[in-house]
């Protein structure tokens, strides 16, 4: 199996994120679907991607951000201070943000990565162009 697939649901039962992990490439990827309800539900996947970095030596990670709604500002420091330093600490060389449509996700995004810092993020709106950034010199 080259792949590692796990959805993650709201409440309501409908899927929030869905995130991919490609073996082969190294890659991980989390694509966001409009809201996530709870700073809980956020949290829990990023959680989730940390342990995916670590235990399959990712060196890329693709966060497809096009369609969340929603800020998530109250884990903005906990991104910063935690998430992308164990992310590092895994051996994560860089990530590929693809933007939010959505106006405050926007906002959180973009505060969120000018608080990190002595890593490579480059933001994107185009996924086909993120994508190809990220697998450059990747190994």
């Amino acid at each position: 199996m080259d792949t590692i697939i796990k959805e993650f649901k709201k409440s309501n039962g409908k899927v929030y994120a869905i995130v991919v992990t490609d073996l082969h490439k190294r890659v991980i990827q989390d694509t966001w679907h409009k809201r996530f309800e709870t700073k809980e539900n956020f949290e829990v996947v990023l959680s989730y991607i940390i342990l995916q970095i670590e235990t399959n030596k990712c060196l890329g990670w693709l966060a497809d951000l096009r369609n969340m709604q929603g800020s998530f500002d109250e884990s903005k420091n906990w991104i910063a201070e935690t998430i992308i330093p164990a992310a590092i600490n895994a051996g994560l060389k860089k990530e590929a943000i693809v933007v939010p449509k959505d106006v405050m996700a926007r906002i959180a995004t973009k505060d969120t990565i000018n608080q990190i810092q002595n890593f490579t993020i480059r933001q994107f709106d185009n996924i086909f162009l993120a994508e190809e950034w990220l697998l450059e010199d990747l190994n």
